[in-house]
């Protein structure tokens, strides 16, 4: 764009401004460029702003729409931040550019709901600038991520990804950055996120100290690197939910920094604590079902006759299983190695859960 002043590209309701150009828009002036009308990016291209020029910004407004229908680059090289505020939609996918100098923020309206393509975020090198997502801090409403949608980080040096919404991450974190960098998402309200992978022999950094809880779905690993890190800041025992059963490679690619010690899945729980909390005494409702405990030759589990009795150890391995014929069932524990198991005692649709210590 050229001329003196701010501009706006507006459109009336319905109208619908498609670009098929290999830079459909590019903001070169000292200027505010402001997309207030619904977009639909057709062809490869970048989405441009330029350095230099204190007053250089570009913001898409919100209650519009960007329909990303082929890759775009967002090559944000301005002093300021690039807002997105609009709907995003489509199925390609949308990059924040290695070159980029300063952030890309996803405004407090921004949807990103309807979008099933993949936001990548690449990075030249540490703190270069970062992903902002302010996506329902105020609002409430909105999605960082739909579900089935992927936040890749394939930054070359790392950085940071920082999500300020409660329940807006929705989809896949998927991690692929090079060997030896760091990429941080830093979640400052509470989270669901569908799945997390992490694929290569670098650290993927879940920053949850501003959060009481965070739960995830599924955390996923490479089958052919065996050497990235799964690290939690700010971790508290029992902050952070697992949906799948975490066995022992998963656990052991985990790193937090509360204490030195190894991260454990509660399996009563799902919760994941330092591995001492499941070596001490428990305190839960049903730990009188279970006597003695700990116990290290033979336990008494009580139940209604007929329940099925299932006992897993802390990877979700059956160890043992009956079908309770008496109210007090003793079984024989001499063949276990130390540790603590979950039991399980259904009947009827009915399930409780609850600690086994083997000493």
């Amino acid at each position: 764009m050229g001329g003196s002043g701010d501009y706006t590209i507006s459109g009336e309701v319905g109208n619908v401004l498609t670009l098929d150009a290999a830079s459909p828009i590019k903001n070169t002036m000292n200027a505010l460029l402001t997309i207030d009308c619904d977009v639909n990016i057709t062809a490869v291209g970048n989405i441009d702003t330029s350095g230099g020029k204190a007053n250089n910004k570009m913001v898409f407004t919100a209650g519009k729409t960007l329909n990303v229908a082929a890759n775009v680059n967002i090559r944000n090289y301005s002093d300021n931040t690039l807002e997105i505020n609009c709907n995003l939609t489509g199925a390609a996918n949308l990059t924040t550019h290695k070159g980029s100098a300063s952030d890309v923020v996803f405004g407090d309206m921004a949807d990103l709901s309807g979008f099933t393509g993949a936001l990548q975020y690449q990075s030249a090198e540490t703190g270069s600038y970062k992903i902002i997502s302010n996506i329902g801090t105020s609002s409430g409403t909105g999605k960082l991520r739909a579900i089935g949608g992927v936040l890749k980080c394939n930054t070359l040096g790392g950085g940071t990804i920082e999500i300020n919404g409660a329940n807006t991450m929705l989809g896949t974190i998927n991690s692929n950055h090079p060997e030896g960098t760091t990429i941080t998402i830093d979640l400052n309200a509470f989270q669901t996120i569908d799945v997390v992978k992490y694929n290569t022999a670098s650290i993927l950094n879940l920053d949850t100290s501003d959060i009481s809880a965070l739960t995830i779905t599924a955390i996923q690993t490479s089958l052919f690197n065996k050497s990235g890190i799964l690290n939690f800041s700010g971790f508290q025992n029992e902050k952070i939910t697992v949906g799948n059963s975490m066995d022992a490679d998963r656990l052991g690619r985990m790193t937090h920094d509360l204490s030195a010690e190894a991260l454990l899945q509660d399996p009563a729980t799902d919760k994941l604590v330092e591995s001492s909390v499941l070596s001490a005494p428990q305190n839960d409702e049903n730990q009188n079902l279970i006597y003695p405990n700990p116990a290290s030759n033979l336990v008494n589990i009580q139940s209604v006759v007929g329940s099925e009795v299932h006992v897993f150890d802390v990877f979700g391995t059956l160890i043992h299983d009956f079908i309770s014929v008496e109210t007090i069932s003793s079984i024989s524990i001499e063949h276990m190695p130390r540790g603590v198991y979950l039991v399980e005692i259904s009947y009827q649709g009915m399930k409780v859960k609850t600690k086994l210590i083997v000493k």
